[in-house]
Parts: structure tokens; sequence; C-alpha cells
């Protein structure tokens, strides 16, 4: 297998690795939204610098789509980086993660030098840290959480000042499991990624939604045009667009039982999921993974859990088909060795 990379995407060298595969390549390793908001990136100004005004809309339109107040929300390019920010913004010297998440939380807090405690629910860290980090849904498992569940983690790090940290990249699938209602109170930071559910990664646009204080230190870091031009307009229209926002998650929802469907049908079991991936154990992961690359498809596997690979939406029924081909080789080969 290639040497693990840190995230999904990075298709090149899987390409050059695997040159003779069949094109084009189906890219299943990013957990994105493979039908994205329909609307061109180049609409706009790019000769000017950002207006504030301009950023200013696209806040209030996010804070609609949340259902925040726009004082709660600030912009920046990525929730990647505004979660590696976060050892500049906020004190923790042990952090409660959880075993399978997301492997930058661990990178980030590692780097600032923190304890690091791992649990099977990262929930129940709440009383001994100063800091607990998580998704929800989370990634790559997707293992969910209720609002009530975090809020009471909330109040027992509280009690300590210590600070609930809660990412969303995913949340737009599910809102009702959202604590963004409870953005502001102290102790409780929030991001959100603007390109998993809308498809557009490349835009570069994610939100923290913290306390006061919190959010002036952030601007500090972030200076005066955190946003390029092109995610300001394309996203500002994508938040107030409710229809297509209702319609993507009935899509992704369907979409999502497929692929749980097809993997399941050939004997992959299920760790997790969410609308937009699926995690799946195999003792024969590895080889499940070369025959997919060989076949042109990339999925993403893991250093830490070698026996997991992950698996996101194909875009296009030749995508399913070849897909399933593959799955089907590979269980009728594996199933007929002796």
């Amino acid at each position: 297998m290639a040497a693990e990379l840190m995230h999904g995407g990075a298709l090149q060298p899987i390409q050059a690795q695997f040159s003779a595969a069949p094109q084009p390549w189906i890219d299943l390793s990013t957990g994105v939204n493979p039908w994205p908001y329909p609307m061109a990136t180049t609409d706009g100004d790019y000769t000017q610098l950002p207006e504030p005004g301009d950023l200013q809309q696209l806040r209030e339109a996010a804070a609609s789509a949340f259902a925040v107040a726009p004082q709660r929300l600030l912009a920046g390019p990525g929730s990647e980086l505004l979660m590696r920010l976060l050892p500049a913004v906020v004190s923790a010297h042990h952090v409660g993660l959880a075993r399978v998440g997301y492997g930058d939380y661990r990178a980030i807090w590692q780097q600032a030098g923190a304890l690091i405690t791992s649990a099977e629910d990262v929930l129940e860290t709440a009383g001994r840290v100063d800091l607990m980090m998580l998704g929800n849904p989370n990634n790559p498992d997707g293992r969910q959480y209720t609002p009530d569940q975090l809020l009471n983690a909330l109040h027992e790090l509280q009690q300590r000042q210590g600070w609930l940290v809660v990412d969303e990249a995913y949340g737009e699938l599910y809102p009702e499991l959202s604590i963004l209602a409870a953005a502001g109170q102290p102790g409780l930071i929030v991001f959100r990624s603007f390109g998993k559910f809308y498809g557009l990664p490349g835009l570069r646009l994610g939100w923290v939604m913290a306390p006061p204080d919190i959010l002036q230190r952030y601007a500090a870091y972030l200076g005066v045009w955190p946003v390029h031009s092109a995610a300001l307009n394309v996203a500002t229209q994508a938040y107030h667009d409710r229809n297509w926002q209702q319609q993507t998650r009935h899509t992704l929802s369907a979409a999502g039982f497929r692929l749980t469907e097809l993997l399941v049908a050939h004997n992959l079991e299920i760790i997790g999921a969410t609308d937009l991936f699926c995690l799946v154990r195999a003792d024969s992961a590895d080889r499940l993974w070369h025959e997919l690359a060989e076949a042109g498809i990339y999925v993403r596997h893991f250093a830490e859990h070698p026996g997991c690979l992950r698996f996101g939406l194909p875009a296009a029924e030749t995508g399913w088909e070849r897909l399933h081909n593959v799955l089907n080789r590979h269980r009728s080969s594996w199933v007929a060795r002796p």
C-alpha cells in the first residue's frame, strides 16, 4: 500500500503509483458531496481585494443558515486552518480525544505538547481533561452525539474552566445534532466547513463560533482579508438557497443508503457511516485497497486502523458500476482462496 496520506484527496501520487489503472479515476477518498452547489466560481471581480461589506453579507447568510447570531461567527480559509490555530487561542495541557477520529485533532495537540487521553467514548474524558475535541458526526466512523450529551459534557468542563470543541464539518447533513444554539457560551468552540456538504472544498471556507474574546484572538491571526472573493460570492448564494439544501439532504441520504447496501452485499463489515461516507472493516483490507486502486478507484485507508477503509459516494452510475465490479471480483477471489 502507498505511504499513508494525512487526508483523503491528493490523487496525483496514487495515479502515479498505479499508472496502468483505467481512466478516469474515481476518487472516493474525501467524504465530499460529489454533486456540488451549481454556481460558477468565476463570478465576481478578482482584480480588487474583497470588500468588508461582502464579508458581512456572507456572515449574515451563514448565520441565517446556521440559525445563530452573526456576531457569533468568524470566517476563515478552511476549518482545518482554524483548528490548527486552536493552541494559539486557547490553553490546554490535557486533551480528550476519541480513539477513532479525525487525525488532525491528535496532530494539532501533539505538536502543542499537550497530554492526550483517548477513549472509545470521548465524552468519558470530560471529567479529567482541560479540553475535549470531537467531530459530530465523527469522522471516520460517523458516530453521533445528541445536543444534550454535548451540553452535559460542556457543563462538566465549565466547572474547571475547560473547553468543549465540536467539529461540525458534516453538520449540514444532520441539523438536529448541532450544538450551535449554544454558540457563545463560555467554554464552547464550534467549527463548520463549507466544502463537505456543498461539494466545493477548493474554495477553502470554514467557520469558528466561540465566545467574543476567542473570536477576537482568531481575528488577529486571520487579518483583514480572511476569505477569497470566490468563496464570498458562491457561499453567500449557497447559504441562502434553502431549496438546494433540502433537496441535497434527500439526495445524499438516498445515496448513503445505497452505498451502505452495496458494501454489505459484498460482505464488508460496516463500522459506521454518514450520508457522505461509510467506514468498513475487512480482513483483506490491504489487498482490497490495492485491487480498487488498480481499477482506478481511490478509497481512504488509515495507518492507525490498518483493517479499515472509508468509501465516499461515486458521482456517476459508471462509478457505482465499477465499484460493484471490483468488490464482486474481490469477494469471489477471497472466498475461493484455500
